[in-house]
Order: C-alpha cells, then structure tokens, then sequence
C-alpha cells in the first residue's frame, strides 16, 4: 500500500512539473499582449515602420529563449 501512494505521489509531482512549465511558457506572451492590447497611443512601436513585427518577434524570442533555458536545466 505504502509503494502505490509513493507512486501515485510521483506521477502526480511529475504532471504538476509539466504543467507548470506549460503555464511557464505561456504567462509572459500573456502579459505582453495584455499590455499591448490597452490601445495606449503613447508606445514608440505604433510609430515604427515595423512596429507590427516587434512585439510577435519579442514574444517568439522569449518563448524560444525560456524553452532553450528550460531545455538546458532539464525541465522538459
């Protein structure tokens, strides 16, 4: 009985790491959209010639960036 639990216990820590690397990657691009999607006509990008391609390529570096990182501590 005390196996099962413990081994119950450890399937479970695994799916929680999994799942907080999944909320990990997501959380930032979340946040940059949000603060984007104010329409606050004060940001330097709504002025730039590419400013349209800044902020996908910003959330697109950071994204491979965390997975790089998460990759290299063994995380995924």
């Amino acid at each position: 009985m005390t196996y099962h639990q413990a081994k119950v216990s450890n399937d479970q820590n695994e799916v929680m790491k999994r799942l907080t690397v999944i909320a990990s990657l997501l959380l930032p691009p979340s946040f940059i959209v949000g603060l984007y999607g104010m329409n606050v006509h004060g940001m330097p990008e709504y002025r730039w010639r590419f400013g349209s391609w800044y902020v996908p390529g910003v959330i697109a570096l950071l994204t491979v960036g965390q997975l790089w990182w998460l990759r290299r501590r063994r995380r995924i």
